[in-house]
């Protein structure tokens, strides 16, 4: 937490920054209780306040925060569903049972914006819980035992839905009650059940919920426009596609003996109907985790515990949509918030029902920024990338006139800083597109030649503004198409200071224009602020031969040519950096199987195996399970790996299949902090072949090899059977010589010897740490206002509390330290917020 304390009462002005390693960082009075529910932003110090228009009725609101149980970072898109332009639907990866990440579903359909939707068999078929229906149409019901519903009705209404379905099989003369359609049933599928498949399904098994019935119990029928085509008396149920005019019944028991009386050409039929009417004016409905928000308040007993969450929300007797993300740093369970707090959040935003999605991993907000075709990830999914969801809820506008209506100024690709905003160093180039919507807000395409640019204070051409070299403060760039005007506000920051690269090093493995790799450029000025630097400003000295080098979107694209090495070196505005880049490998084999790996290696996999020197090296038999692997039977007998390689490769032969992305390869880098990283497929078969391993480019280096896994998370894919390891191998880069490390630069914030700085501009600091108020023992402030005082008498302009400022983060605490603060003469203002007039102190004061 970050307070800035300000003192008007006394002579000296004192101002306080609190900084403190407690989870608890609001004020006091933003504090909440579970009986007092908060606003959207509760309590603590929001960094990031912003709205963004998407679509027409359609807003995202944008929220950092750090509040009294950690930071979390939130996502709130509100949706007019009674506006003519704006619709939803749901979001599919594809087949039921498959995923996908849910940007590529959402540019797919063409929606602007979105979230993830339901919880779904993770790590087996993929299939979603509950049921979906989407442009109205039923495309799987819920696995057996049921589960809540929410959608929106085909007239643009929010609600809970009843996809409760009758389905029924006829054969045989009689009607058989079918329990599921296009359900994975995980939990399975009870005695004597019948389940239905279409091509809807995908070509992942069918018999996903009948794992633990034996094969004599399960039968199956491929029936083809209305006729048997083939009948499997026995189980396990198959796989692979299904024809669009066909269906596959399955069944446990008294349904399986039904089905083997089947016979080529039998007659049978399947049909289903929605139970509930109002369901059956449903334009998309997915399945939910539990109602949080029931007649605008919060539900009683929801799961504090810290996690990425989504929720989908509705108001205005549902005319009004509500999807939101909420997220923070690190992985799964280290950011977001609780349940609780993500229903009373959307109660306080006036939410009239709300239910829980998906989350962790699966968190995930898209949207299309105005003037966009294509919709992005907005917040950061704690997986680190995109999790392959089965579903989502989508937000459509309806293409509109598309005639010219509002104009649009927006930096180039690559030319917006970290921060969002658009700044430049003086003397220095800044590109900037013109973009335009059409009366529902949806792209017009604006021809560059059509633009007239202008700017107060410097030149632009065809976009591309240079800053003077002496200017600084704020350029306004306009831009006008016929009648429309807009304009963008560009700040000029302080002169070039140093260069920095988005990498330090490249290695490139092989020569191959697919291997190209794109470097940004971006300054920073004395006083610590960046901006990207445009290429057109770069000069670039390297070796022709061994790489091609040109600007793409505001970056530095690096085409490798040949195998080789060069130091590239970039120089702007008296400024230089250098990037060494190799380009090829040396493949050298750092282990062999050949000692005594009984003694070196360990078994880790999920259950017992059978290890043996096999005379091509280590041999392992096992029956069917998850995880099949070794692991070094000390930190001694880790394999130590020379150099920085690229990547990895175990040479093994397998009479298994692991799918891609699931053989694991773990070691311990330079930091010795334990890792792994994931690699290519295995097929089954008697030849070797080798699971190949990249790197990441943040590895520290040297690594050592602590394991070995296959790894296949279907239960049906799981086989006996077995490994013989061979070798590890490595492709080490191109040796390079370094360039030498620019010697140290001092901060002008540190004084090497002691003498601090004078003059008007010059700022006095103090720190003071461990105060820690605690509202159990109070007597303690005395500590804390005694050390305050001494430091008033050197006069310093700024106090800075650095740590542990509350002894444990509760709101009683955090009521004491305002108490103390205050009653010793301090305004406490929030970092981020402008102070109130009359607690700034007026410099000329003194």
């Amino acid at each position: 937490m970050k307070l800035m304390v300000l003192n008007h009462r006394h002579m000296t002005p004192l101002l306080v920054a609190l900084a403190t390693a407690t989870t608890l960082v609001v004020s006091p009075a933003a504090a909440y209780a579970d009986d007092n529910p908060p606003a959207p932003v509760t309590g603590g110090i929001p960094l990031i306040n912003t709205a963004e228009e998407i679509g027409p009725g359609i807003d995202l609101r944008h929220v950092k925060a750090l509040d009294q149980k950690g930071w979390y970072d939130a996502h709130f898109l509100t949706v007019d569903l009674s506006n003519s332009a704006v619709g939803t639907d749901l979001l599919t990866a594809g087949p039921v049972a498959s995923g996908g990440p849910l940007s590529v579903a959402a540019n797919k359909a063409g929606a602007v914006a979105g979230v993830n939707g339901e919880f779904f068999d993770i790590g087996n078929s993929n299939a979603a819980l509950g049921g979906e229906v989407q442009n109205g149409q039923l495309i799987k019901t819920a696995d057996i035992g049921g589960r809540q519903h929410v959608g929106v009705s085909a007239d643009g209404i929010a609600q809970l839905v009843n996809l409760a379905v009758n389905a029924t099989a006829n054969f045989s003369g009689a009607d058989h009650r079918v329990l599921s359609i296009n359900a994975a049933n995980g939990a399975g599928v009870p005695a004597d059940g019948l389940i239905v498949f279409t091509s809807a399904w995908g070509d992942y098994s069918r018999n996903r919920g009948l794992t633990a019935v034996g094969n004599d119990q399960i039968a199956e029928v491929l029936v083809q426009n209305g006729k048997v085509v083939s009948v499997t008396p026995n189980g396990p149920a198959g796989s692979g596609t299904i024809p669009d005019d066909g269906f596959v019944l399955v069944g446990r028991g008294a349904a399986a003996t039904a089905i083997r009386a089947l016979q080529p050409g039998d007659p049978v039929t399947f049909s289903y109907e929605l139970a509930d009417d109002a369901a059956k004016t449903i334009k998309f409905a997915l399945g939910h985790g539990g109602t949080i928000v029931s007649g605008g308040q919060v539900v009683g007993g929801l799961d504090p515990s810290i996690a990425p969450r989504t929720a989908l929300g509705f108001k205005d007797g549902g005319r009004t949509l509500v999807l939101a993300t909420w997220d923070g740093p690190g992985g799964t369970g280290k950011g977001g918030v609780g349940i609780d707090k993500e229903a009373r959040d959307l109660a306080a935003m006036g939410v009239e029902t709300a239910v829980n999605l998906d989350g962790g991993g699966s968190t995930t907000m898209v949207a299309r920024a105005l003037g966009e075709d294509q919709a992005t990830v907005r917040n950061i999914p704690s997986d680190g990338h995109e999790r392959n969801d089965p579903n989502g809820v989508g937000v459509f506008v309806t293409k509109g006139d598309g005639v010219l209506r509002r104009l649009l100024v927006k930096p180039a690709p690559g030319a917006a800083s970290a921060d969002g905003e658009v700044k430049v160093f003086p003397g220095l180039h800044r590109a900037l597109v013109a973009e335009g919507v059409d009366d529902h807000q949806t792209p017009v395409e604006v021809k560059p030649a059509s633009v007239r640019w202008s700017a107060r204070g410097a030149s632009v051409k065809q976009g591309t503004l240079k800053a003077t070299a002496d200017r600084q403060g704020t350029i306004t760039v306009d831009a006008r198409v016929g009648g429309r005007k807009a304009h963008q506000e560009v700040t000029v920051l302080d002169a070039l200071d140093r260069v920095e690269l988005s990498s330090q090093r490249l290695s490139i493995a092989d020569a191959m224009p697919e291997n190209a790799v794109t470097v940004a450029v971006t300054g920073r000025d004395a006083q610590g602020y960046t901006a990207p630097i445009d290429p057109r400003d770069l000069s670039l000295d390297y070796d022709h031969g061994v790489v091609d080098i040109q600007p793409v979107d505001g970056q530095l694209k690096i085409t490798p040519l040949t195998a080789a090495g060069t130091i590239l070196t970039i120089s702007v505005g008296g400024r230089s950096v250098q990037l060494p880049i190799t380009v090829g490998v040396q493949t050298q084999t750092v282990y062999d199987f050949d000692d005594n790996v009984l003694a070196r290696w360990r078994n880790n996999s999920t259950s017992a195996t059978t290890f043996s020197a096999d005379p091509d090296g280590l041999r392992i038999d096992f029956n069917a399970m998850r995880n099949v692997g070794i692991t070094a039977a000390s930190a001694a007998q880790r394999v130590q790996v020379p150099g920085q390689p690229l990547r990895l490769r175990m040479r093994i032969k397998s009479s298994i299949s692991v799918p891609n992305g699931l053989t694991y390869l773990a070691y311990y880098d330079g930091n010795g902090k334990s890792n792994g990283v994931y690699g290519t497929a295995l097929t089954a078969g008697a030849d070797w072949q080798y699971a190949t391993f990249t790197l990441p480019s943040s590895t520290a280096f040297p690594i050592a090899i602590s394991g070995f896994q296959g790894i296949n998370t279907s239960v049906t894919q799981q086989k006996p059977g077995s490994f013989v390891l061979d070798r590890i191998e490595a492709d080490i880069p191109t040796s390079i010589d370094l360039p030498a490390k620019p010697d140290p630069q001092p901060d002008p914030l540190i004084s090497d010897d002691g003498v601090l700085p004078e003059g008007r501009d010059t700022w006095q600091f103090a720190t003071l740490s461990d105060v820690q108020f605690t509202a159990d023992n109070p007597a303690l402030t005395q500590v804390a206002t005694a050390a305050i005082k001494r430091i008033r008498q050197t006069r310093p302009d700024l106090l800075v509390l650095n740590g542990d400022i509350t002894d444990r983060g509760l709101p009683q605490d955090l009521a004491l330290a305002r108490q103390v603060l205050t009653d010793a003469g301090c305004d406490l203002i929030p970092v981020g917020q402008e102070p109130a007039e009359d607690s700034t102190p007026d410099p000329k004061t003194g």
